[in-house]
């Protein structure tokens, strides 16, 4: 299962895993590969991952989300998802060649098919771009 259920004081955050494959030109050719992982927003710095006590730092996306249209694939948690052409872009280039980066997109890391829960994180945007170690822009 993709999505476990969260508490009021976490969020999800990718863990988004080196690319190692060839290129074709700037592009990777290699598959996003990244796992979603609960963290907790209470901690003074970063956010603790759930069930340890390590802190860690993520990066927030904020980007268009472009075409509704899912034509593009990632594996996360071993599940292989469908994500839109315009987010798939954003995290090949966030990707790191060399270290594991971890990664808030809204379109993975909330659950969208479940309502309450969208509506608990999105009242929460704020305070997630606020602990975010840094903020990108993707427009595409």
């Amino acid at each position: 299962q993709l999505y476990s259920p969260l508490l009021p004081w976490q969020t999800r955050v990718l863990r988004l895993y080196p690319d190692r494959g060839d290129r074709d030109g700037d592009r990777s050719c290699e598959p996003l590969v990244a796992d979603l992982i609960i963290v907790n927003l209470l901690s003074t710095e970063g956010v603790t991952v759930n069930g340890t006590t390590q802190v860690i730092g993520y990066e927030a996306l904020s980007y268009t989300w472009g075409s509704p249209h899912l034509t593009n694939r990632m594996f996360c948690n071993g599940v292989a998802i469908a994500i839109t052409r315009n987010l798939a872009s954003a995290l090949h280039k966030l990707r790191s060649p060399t270290s594991t980066r971890y990664v808030w997109a809204d379109a993975i890391c909330i659950n969208q098919h479940d309502r309450q829960e969208r509506a608990d994180q999105v009242a929460k945007m704020l305070h997630i771009y606020q602990k975010a170690s840094s903020v990108t822009a993707w427009l595409g």
